[in-house]
């Protein structure tokens, strides 16, 4: 199981740059963090429950 997860992780880091290229610098970024953000919170806890709360709070700002 870790082996596909990892393998998950692998291919959205490679496939993101090309994904966000044409669009502007600060949705990049939003994305960048967003997709941190689940990666790492997966890692941790085997959920992106707490990553989504977090999403919808900075859509509300």
């Amino acid at each position: 199981m870790e082996e596909h997860s990892a393998r998950q992780v692998q291919l959205t880091l490679t496939a993101l740059e090309p994904f966000i290229a044409n669009l502007p610098e600060p949705q990049k970024e939003r994305i960048r963090v967003e997709t941190a953000r689940r990666i790492f919170a997966e890692q941790r806890d085997g959920s992106s429950a707490a990553v989504t709360a977090a999403s919808e709070d900075e859509a509300e700002e």
